[in-house]
């Protein structure tokens, strides 16, 4: 348990730390961070061994078209993970991606797609004005289309914009944070658009042994609603690390450790 004494941050646009890995010239430098992870995942009652990868790059944001800009527009770091799960009959493929503002870190906008044998689904949750809005597509019986409002919420966040935004957390010793987190979308079925105040604590700084190899990390901790999530981010917030997610686990038995890290621009063709 943490002290009477521990830092409380209420979030209205989150910056726990000094910035320092946000500051790095790489970000313009017209290329991604791409970190490829030994991974595991339950489906079907099994864990499925996997590899998934994160890009990460700054880009323009257009909010009224809400993509890429072809010019001008809000600065973003948009935060993609692509994975895709074997199990016996198919593959479960899941594409999730974040956009954050850049200089504030604010939440701007969250896509989740899923695909496997049996269907597709699809979310999303975007800042529009001052407000925010959702839609979602769901195959499964009795699910379909919704679609509706959050109102408008400042200090909004998304669960899986996590793995970029608390590399910003300033990683000292008795430190909280409190979220009001939209739960997590990534899922092949309906997942609630009702955000949840979520309290993540500072556990202290930790040496791993990692696919990557040993390196030095700092551990935080929250409960996601019945969900207890960790992370692992690298101590180092010098390039080419930037305070970078190098492990994850939860209680659902979802798990990633780094195997490496680089800078490319993955989308050219030779």
């Amino acid at each position: 348990m943490l002290g009477a004494c521990a830092q409380q941050r209420h979030n209205t646009s989150f910056r726990g730390g000094d910035g320092a890995w946000r500051a790095s010239s790489l970000w313009r430098d017209g290329k991604a961070e791409r970190c490829v992870y030994q991974a595991s995942r339950v489906i079907y009652g099994a864990p499925r061994a996997y590899r998934a990868i994160a890009y990460t790059n700054v880009e323009r944001y257009d909010a009224a078209t809400t993509t890429k800009s072809e010019g001008g527009g809000r600065e973003v770091f948009k935060h993609h993970w692509s994975e895709t799960v074997p199990t016996e009959n198919y593959d479960y493929r899941f594409s999730t991606c974040t956009y954050t503002d850049a200089a504030t870190l604010e939440a701007v906008k969250l896509t989740v797609g899923t695909q496997e044998d049996c269907g597709a689904s699809f979310k999303q949750v975007w800042r529009e004005g001052g407000r925010w809005k959702y839609w979602d597509s769901v195959y499964f019986p009795g699910a379909g289309t919704r679609s509706g409002e959050l109102g408008e919420r400042e200090s909004l966040h998304f669960a899986d914009e996590l793995t970029l935004l608390l590399r910003d957390g300033s990683f000292t010793a008795g430190d909280v944070y409190e979220l009001e987190l939209l739960p997590s979308q990534k899922s092949t079925r309906q997942a609630p658009f009702e955000p949840q105040l979520v309290r993540i604590e500072y556990v202290g700084q930790e040496p791993l042994e990692l696919p990557i190899g040993a390196l030095t990390a700092h551990h935080l901790r929250a409960e996601l609603g019945a969900l207890r999530a960790d992370w692992w981010f690298a101590a180092e917030s010098a390039a080419p690390w930037m305070n970078v997610l190098v492990r994850y686990r939860d209680s659902a038995g979802v798990s990633y450790e780094l195997a490496s890290l680089e800078r490319t621009a993955y989308w050219e063709r030779p």
